[in-house]
């Protein structure tokens, strides 16, 4: 059975997995979202002071991206920002989206809106506001 591991800085995670593209993927996610300072937010990471360029960057990774290039306390919506990239490969990957940004402490919730994203009729969505605090770092309350 494949595991996926963690090689950053003596990180100690690891979790068994049926298939070895699901361990690479896991992995790749674990090292974007705990160890962003290493991993970086672009098209190179950085392990053990060597850079690897990545092959194809994902559609999470380039939304990220865009998000974390605008200006802290500006308010948008992941659809309003991420409108030039397709759509997100799965059915929920604006949630993703939403909770990976969150997560590093690019974004907090500010409110709602209606959604100008196709198909969505206008349906309430989140509004954002992009933090004043750097990617990766976390909210503390």
């Amino acid at each position: 059975m494949p595991v996926a591991r963690c090689f950053i800085d003596g990180c100690q995670w690891q979790q068994l997995r049926e298939d070895l593209d699901d361990a690479i993927k896991l992995r790749e996610n674990h090292e974007r979202l705990r160890h962003p300072e290493v991993y970086g937010v672009g098209t190179n990471r950085i392990i053990d002071g060597t850079v690897e360029q990545l092959t194809t960057v994902d559609w999470g990774t380039r939304a990220i991206d865009v998000i974390a290039s605008q200006q802290p306390g500006t308010r948008f919506t992941l659809y309003e920002i991420c409108a030039h990239l397709d759509e997100p490969p799965t059915a929920n990957g604006w949630q993703q989206l939403a909770r990976d940004a969150h997560h590093l402490g690019l974004v907090e919730d500010v409110g709602g809106a209606n959604s100008k994203r196709p198909g969505t009729k206008g349906s309430k969505t989140t509004l954002w506001e992009r933090t004043a605090r750097p990617a990766g770092t976390r909210r503390t309350a």
